[in-house]
Order: structure tokens, then C-alpha cells, then sequence
């Protein structure tokens, strides 16, 4: 996800928990400004939604997302949708695996993580049995719903870029 010059981001969610707390130095390490970041605590799935709708509809804002309830009644679904496309923002929800599809997305994606590739220096570095550093973040990113679905992907996390490149297409029936 890249910044556009101006726009801020939001995340709603639960703030703590299982998912654990947002992270500043972890954010600018993703090439994201912290201090362009608006973070909401939600303490029900109705309010979270809510905060997300508004988040949308607020003129200034490049990106807003966060953890969706499992269960979300497919108007609040359609005025969060409706309220992006009126302000351009793009809406993320972050869903659960095997949580019941919502019909009016755009598009839907489920990603995972995938295998990292070993680091080039793990092989000739003679470790002797000492345990090898993974290597970058890899997501694999299937395309579920939207226009010219194409293959499964796997992307692979570029510290320099600040963001994700796309590997060769994978085999879906991996």
C-alpha cells in the first residue's frame, strides 16, 4: 500500500487483544508515516463499522481499513462501499478466514502467508547447525472476486521499495 501525497489513513479495530496494538516504528518501516496515521478503537463490531463508514466519507483521506465483524448485514457493507466511491478513499476489510462472503465487494482476495525463500547467505555462511534467519515476508494472494482474477500470486515484502513485489504467478493447485 503506498501513501498518496496528502492523504492521511485510518485503522479501526479493536486496538489490543489478539491482534496486538498498532505499532509506529513498524508502520515507518513499511514507508508509513505514523504521524499520518489516525488509529480508532472499537468496542463492538457495529461500532467499528460505523467508524470505518465515517472514516470513508471524510474528505482527506487516501486509505481507510480495518477488522471487519464476521457477520455484517449487507447494507452497512453497501454504505461503507458507497461512501468510498463518493470520497475516493479505498476501504480495506479485514475478515476472517471463512467468514460468509459479502456480496456488494468490489473485489475479494485471500491472502496468506507463504513460504519465504532462504536467505542467499544461508547456504555458503557454514552455520553449523545454528538456526537460519527466515527470509522476506511472502503473502500469497488468491483472487476471489473481481475482474480479471488471473492466477494466484505470491508477493514478496521489498525493505528498499517499502512495499510488495509480485513473484511469478503460482499454481493454484498448489
Amino acid at each position: 500500500m503506498a501513501q498518496t501525497p496528502g492523504g492521511g489513513f485510518v485503522l479501526v479495530g479493536p486496538g489490543s487483544g489478539e491482534f496486538g496494538s498498532p505499532y509506529g516504528p513498524g508502520f515507518k518501516r513499511l514507508g508509513l508515516d505514523p504521524a499520518r496515521l489516525l488509529f480508532a478503537k472499537a468496542k463492538t463490531p457495529a461500532e467499528a463499522l460505523a467508524a470505518l463508514e465515517e472514516a470513508a466519507r471524510t474528505p482527506g483521506l487516501s486509505v481507510v481499513t480495518g477488522l471487519a465483524p464476521e457477520r455484517i448485514e449487507e447494507a452497512a457493507a453497501r454504505r461503507l462501499q458507497r461512501a468510498a466511491e463518493t470520497s475516493g478513499a479505498l476501504a480495506l476489510l479485514w475478515r476472517p478466514y471463512g467468514a460468509p462472503a459479502l456480496g456488494g465487494a468490489r473485489g475479494r482476495w485471500r491472502v496468506a502467508a507463504a513460504p519465504s525463500a532462504a536467505p542467499g547467505f544461508a547456504q555458503t555462511a557454514g552455520l553449523g547447525g545454528r538456526a537460519v534467519p527466515p527470509g522476506a515476508l511472502r503473502l500469497r494472494v488468491q483472487a476471489q472476486k473481481g475482474r480479471g482474477l488471473g492466477e494466484d500470486q505470491i508477493w514478496e515484502w521489498r525493505d528498499a521499495a517499502h512495499g510488495f513485489h509480485r513473484l511469478a504467478p503460482v499454481d493454484s493447485a498448489e
